[in-house]
C-alpha cells in the first residue's frame, strides 16, 4: 500500500495497527509478567499535511474492518427481528393484561396474570446491532455503545473531529466528559447512571482510536490543558512520518490483487472469529519482547522525571 500509494510506510503502518486494535481490542490481553497485563487496544494518530493521501491509505487498510461489520450484521438480523417481534407480541400482551386486571383492582389472579405478562416482556430484551464503528460520537454515545457491544469500540477516522468532541465541542462551556475516553484505554470499569435511563455497566471496556490527523490539529490539541492534564494524550501512540511530498513516484506499483484480497479475508476474518468472545486470551510475553521492553524502559523512565521535559 505504501508502494502503491507513494505515501510513508508508518501511514499504512500505524493506520493498520489501529484497524488490528479494532479487531482484536476486548478480546486479548498481554501479561507482561505475572501480576501484570496490559489490554491490546490502542490509540493511534498520523500526522501528515493536506494532500498526502491518508485518506486512499486510511480506506484501503480499515475497509476490512467495515466489510467484517456488515457481516456480523447480516449473521444477525433473523436473530434480532425475531427477538424484536417476540418482545413485541410480549409487550401487548401485557397491556391487555394490566388494563384486564384494571378493571377489576380486587382480582388478585388479574393482577397476578398481569405482574407475570409484563416480566416476561421486560425479560425479552433484543440484541443491540452489531457495531464496530464510530466516528464523530460524543462521549455519552460512546459509553452507550460500548456497553451495548459488550465493551469494545472503535473510533477510526481519516480527521481529527473526536479530539473536538473530547475537548468540549458538546459539553456546552461545562468540563468535558472524558471519562469513557480514559477508561476504555485502560479498561477500568466504567459505571453510568442517568436519570430517566438504565444504570450501564461496563467491567472492561476497549476502545480504539484510530485517527490521521494534520499537523495543525496536533499542535492545537497539545495547547488544550484538559487534555494533557488528565493524561489522554500521554495515551496516544504518534506517528510523524517525514513528507515524500515532490518525490513521489509517477507510476509505482500496485498492490497485487491476491495480496489485496488475502489482507481483507483474514483481517475480516479475525473480527468475526473473535466477535463471540466473552473472557479475552492471555498473550504471554516471549524473553526476546520482555528484554526489548525492558531497554525501553530504561530509556523513557529518566524522561519521566519532574522538569525532564522543561
Amino acid at each position: 500500500v505504501s508502494e502503491e500509494t507513494q505515501t510513508p510506510a508508518d501511514l499504512a503502518g500505524v493506520v493498520f495497527l489501529g484497524a488490528l486494535s479494532a479487531a482484536a481490542g476486548g478480546r486479548a490481553v498481554i501479561e507482561v509478567r505475572p501480576g501484570w497485563t496490559e489490554p491490546v487496544n490502542l490509540y493511534t494518530a498520523v500526522v501528515m499535511p493536506p494532500g498526502s493521501r491518508k485518506s486512499a491509505v486510511f480506506r484501503e487498510m480499515t475497509t476490512p474492518i467495515t466489510d467484517a461489520e456488515r457481516q456480523l450484521c447480516e449473521t444477525a438480523r433473523a436473530d434480532i427481528q425475531e427477538q424484536e417481534v417476540a418482545r413485541t407480541v410480549a409487550d401487548e400482551a401485557a397491556k391487555r393484561a394490566i388494563a384486564t386486571a384494571a378493571k377489576d383492582p380486587k382480582n388478585d389472579d388479574a393482577k397476578a396474570q398481569a405482574i407475570a405478562a409484563a416480566g416476561i416482556a421486560m425479560a425479552i430484551m433484543p440484541r443491540a446491532w452489531p457495531r464496530l464503528l464510530a466516528d464523530d460520537v460524543t462521549p455519552e454515545a460512546a459509553t452507550s455503545l460500548l456497553a451495548q457491544q459488550g465493551g469494545r469500540l472503535a473510533i477510526l477516522s481519516a480527521e481529527g473531529d473526536i479530539f473536538d468532541v473530547m475537548s468540549g465541542r458538546y459539553s456546552a462551556g461545562q468540563i468535558p466528559n472524558l471519562g469513557v475516553f480514559l477508561k476504555g484505554h485502560a479498561g477500568d470499569t466504567i459505571l453510568v447512571d442517568r436519570k430517566g435511563r438504565e444504570p450501564e455497566r461496563i467491567d472492561r471496556p476497549a476502545l480504539t482510536i484510530g485517527l490521521c490527523i494534520q499537523p495543525q490539529v496536533l499542535l492545537d490539541i497539545a495547547r488544550r490543558p484538559v487534555l494533557r492534564g488528565r493524561g489522554l494524550l500521554a495515551r496516544v501512540l504518534y506517528s510523524l512520518p517525514a513528507d515524500v511530498v515532490g518525490y513521489r513516484e509517477i507510476e509505482p506499483d500496485t498492490v497485487q490483487a491476491e495480496v489485496r484480497d488475502l489482507y481483507r479475508q483474514n483481517l475480516a476474518a479475525l473480527v468475526v472469529s473473535l466477535d463471540g468472545w466473552t473472557a479475552p486470551a492471555v498473550l504471554l510475553v516471549t524473553p526476546e519482547a520482555a528484554k526489548a521492553l525492558a531497554e525501553f524502559q530504561r530509556v523513557i523512565e529518566p524522561r519521566l522525571r519532574n522538569g525532564a521535559g522543561d
